[in-house]
Formats: structure tokens, C-alpha cells, sequence
């Protein structure tokens, strides 16, 4: 097993370890073969972002109004967001708003720090390289 192989492995099953239960599985979206020292939690969230990973779908009115009553209860951040995305009032409902504040979320939930730290540990060096 090469280091660059070992590191991978190390980085996403400490990705499952420590995240599993989030909205996103940050593990599926690390990519091997660009995946070396100079891989950073930047590198991550850019792949994730690219393919829309961050979004979240949040369907049903009843589960829509539960999660906004929950998380933005005045509707303000939501709106606010939805303002944003240039979103009229009658483009929107329950579903959209829950919707754009959980994606949100997903964004500034996203552990930069954490994962820049466990990427800096890794050891690169060859000397104990197997075979």
C-alpha cells in the first residue's frame, strides 16, 4: 500500500468516524486520485459544492414547517437566504425555505478547521512506505 493510499484510507475512515450522522457524507466526496500532501479541507468543500452535495432537499409540508418552526421560527434567515437566490415572495413555500436554510447550514456546518487539522497530522514520509 503506497502512503498516498494509506493517508486516503486513514482520512475518510476518520471522516466516517467522526461525522457520520451529518446531512453530507464527506467521505464519498474525497477523490483519490487528487488526493496527496497538498489536500486541504478547501479541496473537500470545493467537491462537495461542485456537485450540489451540500444541498438538502427537505420535502412534505408538515416536515418543511417543522424543520423552519425548529431552526427559524421568524423566518428571517430563511428569507433572508431565499432573497439571495432571487426568489419572489409567490416563488415560495414551506419546502423551498426549509430547504435553502438546511443547505445553508449543511455550508457552515462544514468542519474546515477539523479537517485541515487531521490532514497536517498525516505522515508523508516514505520511510515507512510498505511494500
Amino acid at each position: 500500500m503506497s502512503i498516498r493510499e494509506r493517508n486516503y484510507k486513514l482520512f475518510t475512515e476518520w471522516l466516517v468516524e467522526e461525522y457520520s450522522g451529518h446531512h453530507v457524507d464527506y467521505e464519498n466526496y474525497v477523490d483519490e486520485d487528487k488526493f496527496d500532501q497538498d489536500y486541504t479541507a478547501d479541496d473537500l468543500y470545493n467537491a462537495i459544492d461542485e456537485v450540489n452535495g451540500f444541498e438538502e432537499d427537505i420535502i412534505y409540508f408538515s416536515t418543511a414547517m417543522n424543520y423552519l418552526m425548529e431552526e427559524d421560527n421568524s423566518l428571517r434567515e430563511s428569507l433572508n437566504i431565499a432573497e439571495e437566490y432571487g426568489y419572489s415572495p409567490g416563488d415560495l413555500n414551506s419546502e423551498i425555505l426549509a430547504s435553502l436554510l438546511a443547505s445553508r447550514r449543511n455550508r457552515e456546518e462544514f468542519p474546515e478547521i477539523d479537517i485541515d487539522d487531521f490532514l497536517s497530522q498525516l505522515d508523508w514520509d516514505d520511510d515507512d512506505e510498505e511494500e
